[in-house]
């Protein structure tokens, strides 16, 4: 299983929705954080670990895999001379932060944090590919460019070089979106998001 499964509101939805439980008791019309954390808890009950939520401009909440510690992460403010332009690719952008926060040794809440600096800059620009901020300037609006928390694995953009592949001592669940609109990547079942 996924160490980590990093759903957006619209993914966590319909994971719990191939559940097969009554969902009354997980949904309620708030929408907050409560919410959040009853619909990861029933994807844990299945079976997940941690459950990290990212809900866009409303930051990000994860479910330890305790099922007890919730860490709630604001979403990062971009500089007043930045706007949203386009929010394609700032989940990718998030998901693949915290990856690279965590692995590099940053605690839960830095690593969290990192991956809002890297969501939010995502949104400034149009694109999916052209959004993708580089580490320093993801640094510098997270506030921390001494890269003293952890050793930081240099891998060029497209992929892993052959001795780094092993450096990551986590696995990443994400992507639920793209599934059903890209069936060649899966060689699976598609009507079932859990498959993916």
């Amino acid at each position: 299983l996924c160490d980590y499964v990093i759903p957006n509101a619209s993914e966590l939805h319909r994971l719990c929705a191939t559940l097969g439980e009554d969902l009354s008791t997980a949904y309620n019309r708030d929408g907050g954080t409560a919410h959040i954390v009853n619909c990861a808890h029933l994807l844990q009950k299945h079976g997940a670990n941690n459950v990290l939520v990212t809900l866009g401009a409303s930051g990000s909440v994860l479910v330890d895999k305790d099922g007890k510690t919730i860490t709630v992460q604001p979403s990062c403010q971009l500089p007043s001379q930045s706007s949203v332009i386009d929010e394609t690719g700032a989940g990718d952008c998030f998901r693949a932060a915290f990856a690279v926060a965590h692995t590099e040794g940053k605690s839960i809440h830095e690593a969290m944090h990192f991956a809002s600096a890297a969501g939010a800059l995502a949104v400034t620009k149009k694109g999916a590919v052209p959004s993708i901020p580089d580490r320093q300037v993801v640094e510098d609006l997270f506030g921390d460019s001494s890269g003293s928390a952890g050793e930081a694995v240099s891998v060029p953009r497209g992929g892993a070089n052959d001795g780094d592949i092993d450096k990551c001592p986590h696995i990443f669940g994400s992507r639920l979106n793209s599934m059903k609109d890209r069936p060649e990547l899966w060689p699976g079942p598609l009507n079932d998001v859990r498959d993916w």
